[in-house]
């Protein structure tokens, strides 16, 4: 095995008028594809877990990043050889710091100057009357990408090759316009919601955003159901709206563009899913109620919900939007989730639709003890093992090519060139043999497309199926 020395960016960052930042949060960041949404997204290079334990900062969760010193030079090291984009943030992290900056104008300086020579030697000059800045002077630093980019789209890729230094990676930082989000909160007869939490955040919440700060603001509407969010950067946002306890909520999308703008969000209850959960296999079938339910939208954690003991389940109050439907943690001992029946669709691995105020009844989830299985052997044109291969089961149904699919999985062979792929939901499967996978390809549907474009081996499981099958590489199957 060679270990390789990694990669090293470095360069400055200053501001519109060339001075050194110090203090400024600097991360290379990568193209990937998300194991929460399948997509290709830029994102942060996350560390080990026990380095996490000890990280203080947002930015000291991830590798990749590093800080401006006194002269605004920053340095990241360790990197793999890769393509990279370079990201600065003036202030890293969540934040729910509504602070703007408040530029001088030359009317300030003059209103400034007749203030402090006094009104002896003409009219009496009073002091401007409180209120917000301007448009124009309410400013902040904004998230900026090498050279000097507000979007990761113009910003430049920079290569870098086995343990190369690159170095002359400077970033200009400049201030952007910031702008109040306001508006009224509304059930949907039209009457104001006094005290509903709202949150906004970035319409794309993914590391990238927690990182370049103001991910997330937090507010609750007045008496009257007004609201009012300062402070924000130019992107766009999603407004969420939730009132406890009732549970009812509402969601809408606003594009901030350096200037006020005002909103209004309709808050009601939710739809609602009922169904039951049964168990369907030889053992004898635990406790219902030990099993707990989660609806996942894309690209949030969840939602979590509990099992009756006779296996009925409510989901009430979900959001509008498009959900997966899975066991949370672990299943009991012995059992795996078959389906997830909603309006007709697996729902563990195809999301469906649900609407406000809809009502799903009927759905049904199915646990299983007689998971699928195969297993076999990596072998040369030789007849020799061959573990250096890395064995890739997936579904030959494009509709359950999701993230964290059931139906999906790579499988590591030991030394003799054997695998073995367990708890698989009875169906038609592709199997492929491949030697380099990125992480979370896997998730990739157009990866996924590639291989099954590829002639692989197909195979069928029945529920409970033990197969055998070998796998030949640079020979036949």
């Amino acid at each position: 095995m060679t270990v390789i020395k990694g990669g090293v960016l470095t360069g400055a960052v200053r501001d519109e008028r060339g001075v050194p930042m110090p203090g400024v949060a600097v991360a290379a960041l990568r193209y990937a594809i998300s194991s929460v949404t399948g997509e290709r997204e830029l994102q942060m290079v996350p560390i080990g877990s026990a380095q996490l334990y000890f990280a203080d900062t947002a930015a000291d969760a991830f590798a990749g990043t590093s800080v401006t010193d006194d002269r605004g030079v920053y340095r990241i090291f360790g990197l793999a050889p890769g393509d990279y984009i370079v990201l600065t943030s003036v202030r890293p992290g969540l934040s729910n710091a509504r602070t703007d900056l408040h530029q001088v104008s030359r009317a300030d300086v003059q209103r400034a100057q007749q203030l402090l020579r006094g009104s002896g030697a003409g009219a009496p000059v009073t002091a401007p009357a409180a209120g917000a800045p301007s448009d124009a002077s309410r400013v902040n630093y904004a998230p900026v990408y090498f050279p000097a980019a507000l979007s990761p789209t113009d910003a430049t890729v920079i290569s870098l090759g086995p343990s190369e230094e690159r170095s002359g990676i400077d970033v200009s930082i400049r201030l952007v316009p910031t702008a109040t989000l306001s508006g009224i909160v509304t059930r949907p007869n039209g009457e104001p919601v006094s005290g509903a939490s709202l949150n906004l955040s970035f319409k794309e919440l993914t590391s990238v955003a927690t990182f370049s700060g103001g991910a997330v603001h937090l507010a609750r509407s007045n008496a009257d159901g007004t609201f009012s969010i300062p402070g924000l950067n130019p992107g766009r946002y999603e407004l969420l709206g939730y009132t406890y306890p009732e549970g009812h909520s509402g969601t809408t999308t606003v594009e901030v563009a350096g200037h006020d703008l005002a909103t209004s969000l309709v808050i009601g209850p939710g739809g609602t899913i009922s169904g039951r959960l049964v168990f369907d296999g030889t053992s004898k079938a635990p406790d219902a109620n030990a099993v707990t339910l989660i609806l996942s939208p894309r690209p949030l954690p969840g939602y979590t919900y509990n099992v009756t003991p006779d296996g009925s389940f409510v989901m009430s109050n979900v959001p509008p939007g498009r959900y997966r439907l899975r066991i949370s943690g672990r299943p009991p001992a012995g059992w795996l989730l078959r389906s997830a029946m909603v309006k007709g669709a697996d729902a563990s691995d195809i999301a469906i639709e649900v609407g406000a105020n809809e009502s799903i009844d009927g759905a049904m989830i199915t646990m299983t003890d007689r998971g699928a299985e195969v297993s076999g052997r990596f072998l040369n044109a030789a007849g020799k093992p061959a573990p250096e291969y890395v064995l890739l089961v997936f579904s030959a149904d494009p509709r359950f090519w999701a993230p964290r699919s059931s139906r999906t999985q790579q499988v590591r062979p030991d030394v003799n060139g054997t695998f073995i792929a367990r708890d698989l939901p009875a169906g038609d499967y592709f199997i492929s043999a491949v030697t380099d996978l990125e992480n979370d390809q896997v998730n990739d549907p157009a990866f996924l497309a590639s291989l099954a474009a590829a002639s692989p081996i197909k195979i069928t499981l029945a529920e409970g199926e033990r197969k055998l099958q070998d796998i030949r590489v640079g020979g036949g199957s």
